[in-house]
């Protein structure tokens, strides 16, 4: 298996989650970053009004994949088009998408660097991040899948497939016989 990923230094963290199982996909490079963390309002929207608007109460009762990303990370750069596809389809199966900016960017940074990569999925606030209690990875991009209830059912490490994604959704039995 060909790994494609961003590294991460042991600096670069929020939060803990210890002992999650781990599944490794294709990964590649290295950069040193770091997560603040600020209040901001309760709005999970991408773009004031834009097609990811939600709240998080909203979010909070549905499963989640919740992908870490960077505007460095060529690997995130590369997922961020499936993950916009899976978007709009996985949530017909009650499954909502949100993006995580990795760096310490404040909300119109991370809305600018989001609309640059073209991201069309909610991208989640400093203080809603903190409410998931997730340890942020070693590795970019890193997607978790999450129970309504927060528990973390996957971390997925690395690019990962349109299938990838389906089949781990699939096996947890999300996804009915659709896929």
């Amino acid at each position: 298996v060909l790994l494609s990923a961003c590294m991460v230094d042991d600096d670069s963290r929020l939060g803990h989650n210890g002992g999650l199982p781990s599944i490794r996909g294709e990964t590649d490079t290295d950069i040193e970053t770091d997560i603040g963390s600020t209040s901001d309002a309760e709005s999970l929207s991408k773009t004031d009004g834009g097609a990811g608007t939600g709240t998080m109460a909203e979010i909070n009762h549905s499963w989640r994949l919740v992908n870490f990303w960077s505007e460095w990370c060529a690997p995130c750069r590369k997922e961020i088009p499936m993950l916009n596809e899976l978007h709009d389809l996985l949530a017909a199966h009650q499954v909502a998408i949100v993006g995580i900016n990795f760096d310490d960017a404040n909300r119109a940074e991370t809305l600018r660097a989001a609309d640059a990569l073209g991201i069309e999925f909610p991208t989640l606030r400093r203080n809603e991040i903190e409410l998931l209690d997730l340890r942020p990875p070693d590795v970019m991009p890193t997607t978790y899948i999450l129970s309504p209830d927060n528990s973390v059912l996957a971390k997925l490490i690395g690019l990962q497939s349109r299938d990838d994604i389906l089949g781990h959704l699939a096996k947890l039995g999300l996804l009915g016989d659709h896929f």
